[in-house]
């Protein structure tokens, strides 16, 4: 199921209207050492699981399955910490606390989408990131 956060429709352009990048790859390429290869793993899986886990948040969230909602939260924090994406990191925790502990969940389906949008900005950075190999990191 292709999620409905990764529009491949959409340019980097127009994700990029308020000309704010949404991710910082600076600490993934000092951990990698700069090496671009598994820069590229790491971006790639990215992309490839992340709609996905969107996708089932919405869908344990329609549910009101307050427990998966925060076991996909807290599975998606480290990918989410290695792109930089500092707005996701915010929401996913607060995901991921309200879940556990089953309090603001009237909040829950529009913390979601809202990480949606987020991460659809930085599919289409990364996408755009993958097409120069990486040029900007030293």
């Amino acid at each position: 199921m292709i999620s409905t956060y990764f529009d491949e429709t959409l340019d980097i352009e127009q994700a990029q209207s308020s000309n704010t990048s949404v991710i910082d790859l600076s600490y993934l390429n000092s951990i990698c050492h700069g090496d671009k290869a598994f820069i590229t793993e790491m971006v790639n899986t990215f992309l490839a699981n992340t709609p996905a886990m969107i996708n089932q948040m919405q869908n344990w969230s329609n549910q009101a399955n307050w427990t998966m909602v925060y076991k996909i939260a807290h599975k998606m924090k480290p990918s989410i910490d290695f792109m930089g994406i500092e707005k996701a990191k915010i929401l996913v925790k607060e995901i991921e606390n309200s879940g556990k502990q089953n309090i603001k969940t009237d909040s829950i389906p529009e913390q979601i989408n809202q990480l949606g949008d987020i991460c659809q900005q930085a599919f289409l950075e990364l996408k755009d990131l993958l097409k120069d190999n990486f040029a900007v990191l030293k």
